[in-house]
């Protein structure tokens, strides 16, 4: 197949939608496509930690439906993963193997989940949160999983450990930072916040990073590495916690293990 469009979008982010409307005030005439490999349509990122715990349904998550891209007559193509882009030819070519021709393009995709380099992490399963698709294979594992390891204290990550505990999973935050939303707040509310999240049941582990998962029978586990770290604030005494010095003649110096329950651990 091969198709053309004078604006190319490539992704259904925020962005593209706002990209497309503003397009739309100026390009009254000029075709407007957007490519994205979703299968649904737009949906609110920050909606995704409550859609896990079931205080949100899939389908209110969805910010527009074929009506929008209808009335502004753009042509929005899902499950439609571009695999490659030559700004020579000014074409794209996606993973069937269609071929699209713009004139001009925008990359509007938005950000991809960086895996950390833990040792073994390949060897279990784990999840990430920045999909709709994600956000239900985690509502899946609920009914599994008794325990869940969120990897960092960041905004999606504390959204997440908020709504598992809500869904009755006992939940422990690892973040390498002496602070949980060390990007938002200052120590002080970040401290008043984990304060608040752990009376709730969530415990912490700060100022550490997963050095390797382990995998033994009926049960999986985390060694985690301790960082240098500052003072934690006391509002974080009861919950707080980062590894304690190793016994002499430990095998990696700064590092201990925490054992999972028997259940599927989920981590983010």
């Amino acid at each position: 197949m091969r198709a053309e469009s004078d604006y190319l979008i490539i992704g259904s982010s925020h962005a593209a939608l706002a990209a497309l409307s503003t397009i739309r005030l100026q390009e009254t005439e000029k075709t407007v496509t957007v490519l994205t490999r979703d299968r649904h349509f737009p949906y609110s990122p920050t909606l995704l930690p409550y859609v896990v715990s079931g205080d949100v349904r899939p389908e209110a998550a969805i910010l527009c439906d074929e009506a929008f891209f209808e009335a502004r007559r753009v042509r929005f193509e899902r499950s439609a993963a571009v695999a490659a882009v030559r700004p020579e030819t000014r074409e794209v070519t996606l993973e069937d193997g269609a071929t699209w021709h713009y004139d001009k393009l925008l990359l509007a995709t938005g950000a991809t989940p960086v895996l950390p380099a833990i040792a073994g992490l390949s060897e279990v399963r784990f999840h990430s949160l920045r999909s709709l698709d994600d956000s239900l294979a985690l509502c899946a594992e609920l009914g599994r999983a008794r325990s869940a390891v969120v990897l960092g204290a960041g905004l999606i990550g504390m959204h997440a450990a908020e709504n598992l505990a809500k869904a009755g999973i006992a939940v422990t935050v690892i973040e390498q930072r002496a602070e949980v939303l060390s990007g938002y707040f200052d120590a002080e509310a970040a401290g008043l916040i984990a304060a608040r999240f752990a009376s709730h049941g969530v415990a912490f582990r700060l100022g550490c990073t997963v050095a390797a998962t382990t995998v033994q029978p009926r049960q999986r586990g985390l060694s985690l590495r301790a960082l240098p770290l500052m003072a934690l604030p006391s509002a974080s005494a009861a919950r707080w916690s980062r590894p304690p010095a190793p016994a002499p003649g430990a095998r990696d110096a700064g590092s201990r293990s925490m054992t999972a329950p028997k259940s599927r651990p989920i981590f983010y």
